[in-house]
């Protein structure tokens, strides 16, 4: 398409001055039209003054239709995505995959703004690919929904104004900043006011002396946020009202960890009020969804009208400090979930848990459950969805909160932005008559998700934005950070629903290499334009590789930063002993088992913690039979088995079909004990299971040696430490005693985990010392032996140790061979030794936070109340007890 060409001079008068005569001054961004407004207002020198005309382009375009009569209104960006939706749902062939609808439409709008802006021929799609092929059907459904609507997409607005853009405009006089060229949209419009006669010029940028500019090489992506929070707030102590900017260059930018050190290095924490919800710098927010309260909201909102819920979902609604009645009931909600834990209920039944006591004294929670069944899911208008939404926040007390409760600050500006977003989506109505609840769900998730609650900033002449937006803006002094070769000059990324030719074509921004450099040059030379004191920055590594400063900065000399860690300052410290000896009374009473031994081997802080104070962690819920239950379900089939059997001898001589039976019997007895509730589809499902394992471990009892089963369940009952004053019981039951033909007592203790390595038994420390309290409990001799029993699919075996060979696989002879130990008796006295040495430990008191290695720590579950995550893991702490 030929044009005649754009000539646009510079403007030579002050901008205030042409202002003041009437110009108006269009900016490329929004952004910018709002610095130049606190420049001329700032230059104005007066209290009061009025606004000056600046606008950004859009802003004047969309001003200008909406006071045309004669142009549609258009569709907003929910509207426009919705529709976009629709009509890429109702084209795709039947049982497409629909997962990335949404993406779909983003990229769809976003094509058709660029067709429109670059004036692109849609004729150019047709035989350009199956994509673009779909997407000028698409375009075309659009254009025909927006006839027969009367509506049109904000993309459609500059072509609507051109005809008329001399009278709409009403000026004679326009100032243009901030734009790296002009799209050929822009150029038809502007030319048709230069030829409507209006003066039509750039602002002359003008720039009294080169910029001072600094390179500093950084080791990693923290290292330069830090160098960069350290010398923002060098910069505001020699001046604190110097404004600044901070630039992102590399989309690698973590804008969540760069506002955590920002806010460390230059929020005065001592001088902020408890409550106080700020944030260092003027910086975008979190989005609206992940901010606590509205969360909670959303969770509460997923739950509506359905039956129950997961109890991972359920254990979070109880937990929610929004709703109503949180404060009064945390402690009932709180025991309600250690018992829906301690019973495994992976899923909760809202109305079967309503009809049962538990909930007696969780009268506001019941009263929530309740709202939540009688929610009714089916199509309803987007205005009653709204209106629903905000009853139910009044019932379950978002919007009607306890007086004792009053809401933060930071609580109620969440709540109002989301009310805002709430009522947005009354604007659906018109692009679609009803919605049922769980796509209403998923706008407003959306439309959360888009929305973002900057706090307010404590230095709000302080900004962060991207590089994109640094163009015509003016600062004191910019920081540009991740100035590296990856991210600058950027790539060239192209517009996947466009024809990559018809994109050349038309010189799309970003189409090649030789345009996206062109764009990253302009926004370079803008960013030199921007401060007098110029701050660059790179991190030499990133994401496990290499990187170097980027080549358009090559010649300017760099160095290594040297401030990459946040100065504080300290408070004065006292130090004294947080864990002193607390000795074990005489009529103390201690419960744990084995677990005693073995906890206060591994960290004498987790006995402590215990088996004295009682902290133990929460269970977790899974679905079917967890792994512990599913191994006392085997220990009660092979006592089933054994009290039946009582020899080798009796299981020999039972047929496949009497060992079967035999199998089907004890599997049946085990879960006749069974106090937990399974289902039917899980129980059958386990009982096939048990069967198998029961029957392969059974083939390898019939390969050992003969023998008679002695006893069943054996209980011990050890007082520990031996001869001491003070002592506590160990109660301990060994599964089995078996005697072989050569009178060998066989201590059995049956494993459904992996197997354990000889070293784990030995030691001052050693890390599971239930063998050895068996064989110390038992009195076992030197002609004895004790084993794991491993009944465990794929991997079954006996392992542990014997004075003379039993002839039984897995259990080791204490003959010196193979780093076996030399002596059993010897073995036995040692294991009896450091058994009354770690029950002394305890006794005593000793409560030191001391792992014995980091592997103890892997599986505790009280890091929240040792808090070694703070103080870190020190390898000999456990070593000095």
């Amino acid at each position: 398409m030929t044009m005649q060409p754009l000539n646009i001079a510079q403007c030579r008068t002050p901008v205030a001055d042409a202002l003041q005569a009437g110009a108006l001054l269009l900016t490329a961004s929004s952004s910018l039209a709002g610095d130049w407004k606190r420049r001329l207002v700032t230059a104005s020198g007066c209290a009061v003054t009025a606004t000056p005309a600046v606008e950004s382009w859009q802003r004047w375009l969309n001003g200008m239709a909406r006071t045309e009569p004669e142009i549609p209104v258009a569709y907003n960006q929910l509207q426009a995505i919705e529709l976009w939706e629709q009509i890429i749902r109702a084209d795709l062939p039947q049982g497409a995959a629909s997962a990335s609808l949404r993406g779909l439409a983003v990229h769809a709008d976003s094509a058709y703004a660029l067709m429109c802006e670059y004036r692109m021929d849609v004729n150019g799609l047709a035989g350009a690919g199956e994509e673009a092929e779909a997407f000028g059907r698409w375009q075309q459904q659009m254009q025909q929904q927006c006839r027969k609507n009367g509506r049109m997409l904000v993309a459609d607005t500059a072509a609507a104004l051109l005809p008329g853009i001399a009278s709409a405009a009403a000026c004679s006089h326009i100032l243009l900043d901030g734009f790296d060229g002009y799209t050929p949209m822009q150029q038809a419009l502007l030319l048709a006011l230069q030829q409507a006669g209006v003066n039509i010029e750039s602002v002359q940028t003008t720039r009294c002396e080169e910029p001072l500019m600094q390179l500093v090489c950084c080791r990693d992506a923290e290292a330069e946020y830090r160098h960069l929070a350290g010398a923002v707030k060098t910069m505001l102590a020699e001046n604190p009202n110097r404004r600044i900017a901070i630039v992102t260059v590399s989309r690698r930018v973590d804008e969540a960890k760069l506002g955590r050190i920002l806010d460390e290095t230059l929020l005065q924490q001592q001088a902020l009020p408890v409550d106080a919800c700020l944030q260092a710098v003027h910086m975008p927010g979190p989005a609206l969804s992940s901010m606590p309260l509205i969360s909670q909201l959303l969770h509460l909102l997923s739950l509506a009208g359905r039956s129950g819920a997961g109890f991972t979902d359920f254990s979070r609604l109880l937990f929610s400090p929004g709703l109503k009645g949180y404060q009064d009931e945390r402690l009932a909600r709180a025991g309600l979930d250690a018992l829906l834990r301690k019973h495994n209920r992976h899923y909760v039944s809202f109305k079967s848990l309503l009809a049962s006591e538990q909930l007696n004294e969780l009268k506001a929670f019941a009263d929530i459950l309740k709202q939540l069944l009688l929610w009714k899911t089916g199509r309803q208008t987007a205005g009653e969805w709204v209106r629903a939404v905000h009853g139910l926040m009044q019932t379950c007390g978002f919007l009607q909160s306890d007086p004792t409760e009053a809401r933060s600050a930071i609580e109620v500006r969440q709540l109002n932005a989301f009310r805002d977003c709430l009522s947005s989506l009354v604007a659906m109505e018109c692009v679609c008559k009803t919605l049922e609840w769980s796509r209403f769900l998923s706008l407003l998730r959306q439309v959360s998700s888009e929305t973002q609650l900057p706090l307010p900033a404590e230095l709000p002449q302080v900004s962060v934005m991207p590089l994109s937006a640094i163009a015509g803006m003016r600062y004191d002094a910019a920081f540009a950070i991740g100035m590296d070769d990856e991210a600058l000059p950027e790539p060239a990324i192209v517009q996947p629903l466009l024809p990559l030719s018809m994109q050349r074509k038309y010189n799309l921004p970003g189409a090649t290499a030789e345009s996206a450099f062109a764009a990253s040059t302009f926004l370079w030379q803008q960013l030199q334009h921007a401060a007098p004191i110029l701050c660059l920055s790179y991190a030499c590594e990133g994401e496990q590789r290499e990187l170097s400063v980027s080549p358009l900065l090559a010649g300017l000399s760099e160095s290594v930063a040297t401030v990459e860690s946040v100065e504080t300052e300290l408070a004065e410290t006292e130090s004294y002993t947080d864990t002193p000896a607390v000795p074990l009374e005489q009529n103390e009473s201690v419960y744990g088992g084995a677990a005693i031994i073995k906890n206060q081997s591994a960290c004498p802080f987790r006995a402590f913690a215990t088996h004295r104070l009682a902290i133990v962690p929460l269970d977790e819920t899974e679905p079917g039979i967890d792994a512990a239950e599913k191994g006392s379900l085997i220990h009660r089939a092979l006592e089933f088995i054994w009290r039946k059997l009582g020899s080798q001898q009796a299981l020999l001589a039972l047929d496949q079909a009497g060992r079967e039976t035999l199998i089907a019997a004890a599997v049946e007895a085990a879960f006749a004990s069974d106090r937990t509730s399974v289902s039917g589809a899980a129980r059958g499902f386990e009982q096939q299971r048990m069967a198998g394992v029961l029957a392969e471990w059974l083939e390898i009892e019939q390969r050992r040696p003969p023998f008679t089963v002695v006893k069943c369940e054996q209980p011990y009952r050890l007082q520990l430490p031996q001869a001491a004053a003070t002592q506590f019981s160990v109660n301990i039951k060994a599964d089995r005693i078996d005697k072989d033909a050569e009178g060998h007592q066989i201590l059995i203790d049956y494993k459904t985990g992996q197997g354990q390595s000889i070293g784990k038994w030995m030691g001052e420390r050693m890390s599971e010392p239930q063998l050895p309290l068996y064989a110390v409990a038992a009195g076992l001799g030197e002609h004895d032996a004790v084993a794991f029993a491993r009944v465990r699919s794929g991997d079954m075996d006996f392992e542990g140790l014997s004075g003379e060979n039993t002839g039984i696989h897995g259990i080791a002879v204490c003959d010196g061979k193979s780093r076996r130990p030399e002596d059993w008796l010897q073995v036995l006295e040692t294991w009896q030794n450091d058994i009354n040495a770690l029950a002394a430990e305890f006794v005593s008191g000793r409560s030191e936070v001391a792992p014995v290695d980091a592997s103890a720590c892997q599986y505790c579950a009280l890091e929240a109340v040792c808090r070694i995550d703070e103080t870190g893991f020190d390898s000999d702490a456990g070593a000095d007890i």
